[in-house]
């Protein structure tokens, strides 16, 4: 089952070290960070570097033409999921009914292992690719914005991708809304610096800041392999 996401393993080390070992006037140094982040993005790096400053004044069109941009580069290409073996494993034992919704399901592979489970599943995200298939039914729309009714699938997931949200406490909210037992979040374990090898937006170091940011003190939360863990039973 994880035996693909090996790649995940060795980059949740690289960046654990990165964020807690690496002094922060390195951290901060542009040509280190230039240097080590060109190992993942190649040609792209730039666009990673200088993201931060831009992202103020990006239109929801432009950010999405950027994430679309980095879809091709080697790290992505190699790595079918952002979720680390030990919080793929959480997500799997944590699916219950029959129906659910993989929110920004990315490249689609977490969708793809729950439908070996025996749901019935539908990926959704800003970029659906005609490659993606394998009994999943992809829809593109906007997280913020669920084309959904109320309390139509049994299990939401949204995995890795609150953190890239600036209005993170709506998509939140319309996971809640179309969930009828059970919403399963999960977020990186990272802190905020100028330069990170990612287009994130928020940075949650601690536990009690994804605590926070959930907001619903009877959640369950669990830390696996550097991401946050949650799970918010709706009944």
């Amino acid at each position: 089952m994880v035996k693909g996401l090996l790649d995940r393993s060795i980059t949740t080390k690289i960046n654990w070290i990165l964020d807690n070992i690496l002094p922060p006037i390195l951290r901060d140094c542009r040509p280190l960070m230039h240097f080590i982040i060109s190992f993942a993005y190649g040609k792209k790096t730039k666009l990673i570097m200088d993201f931060k400053d831009r992202y103020p004044f990006i239109s929801e069109a432009e950010l999405n033409t950027i994430y679309h941009s980095i879809q091709d580069v080697p790290i992505n290409q190699r790595r079918p999921s952002d979720l680390n073996p030990k919080s793929l494993d959480y997500v799997l034992r944590s699916v219950v009914g029959d129906t659910v919704l993989d929110a920004a399901c990315g490249r689609g592979y977490l969708a793809e292992q729950i439908v070996k489970l025996g749901k019935s599943v539908i990926g959704l995200d800003v970029i659906v690719s005609e490659k993606m298939e394998k009994g999943v039914n992809y829809v593109c729309g906007d997280i913020t914005n669920l084309p959904f009714e109320n309390s139509c699938f049994d299990t939401v997931v949204c995995t890795h991708a609150l953190e890239h949200i600036e209005d993170g406490n709506k998509a939140l909210s319309e996971l809640l809304r179309v969930a009828k037992k059970r919403v399963i979040v999960v977020m990186p374990c990272q802190r905020e610096y100028r330069f990170t090898p990612d287009l994130h937006v928020r940075f949650l170091p601690y536990m009690y800041n994804f605590k926070k940011f959930i907001g619903i003190e009877e959640a369950q939360y669990d830390m696996h392999g550097n991401d946050f863990c949650c799970v918010i039973d709706r009944a």
